[in-house]
């Protein structure tokens, strides 16, 4: 019997290692010609959802990076986030609660307290549904999940851009607002704003 256990404790360890591993090395950083910062996925095994999501999210973390309206804070913690996000092929906890940590970071850097405090309403429903089991999963979602997560970091990361007019962070805001309730419905299947 304690054999069985002893087998049965090590494959899963040798699992989660492994999985570890694959994760860790699953982005690498590099420089352009022009010293740039790119990012790569090297997965072989990663489904064209899965392919198409990380695309995604290496023009984000490419437009976030280039972006010089951007406070270097808020460009560096978006960037590191969409880093993150790469490592990993599904969304789990963790990913949502960097997110969640990101997103209000970024909030935290605009001068509209009543947009703020809005917007912390709905990610404290993301960052709390992070410790429960309230989260929704399955693999079609978790790719979807997975491809909106660095659009609404981006949006969040473009709202503190210093060269926007009044009009045009009106609307990101709106647009913003908008794409994190639609998220955040999906993902918890519920979000009240009233």
């Amino acid at each position: 019997m304690i054999l069985i256990k002893t087998l049965f404790y090590s494959t899963v360890l040798l699992s989660f290692f492994s999985l570890a591993q694959q994760s860790s090395s699953r982005v690498q950083e590099g420089t352009d010609t022009l010293g740039n910062k790119v990012l790569t996925v090297n997965d072989a095994g990663r489904s064209e959802e899965t392919k198409q999501s990380d695309d995604s999210a290496i023009s984000l973390f490419d437009l976030v990076s280039k972006n010089p309206n951007l406070p270097t804070e808020v460009a560096t913690r978006t960037a590191d986030f969409i880093r993150y996000l790469l490592s990993k092929r599904n969304v789990d906890t963790d990913l949502l609660y960097d997110y969640v940590q990101t997103l209000n970071a970024n909030l935290s850097m605009m001068n509209d307290p009543d947009f703020v405090k809005k917007m912390r309403g709905v990610t404290e429903e993301l960052r709390d549904s992070s410790y429960t089991d309230k989260i929704h999963y399955n693999t079609n979602l978790s790719n979807q999940l997975r491809t909106r997560m660095p659009i609404i970091v981006k949006a969040s990361a473009n709202l503190t851009d210093t060269s926007l007019t009044t009009a045009q962070l009106k609307y990101l805001k709106e647009d913003f607002e908008s794409e994190l309730v639609l998220f955040s419905r999906k993902y918890l299947r519920r979000v009240d704003l009233s």
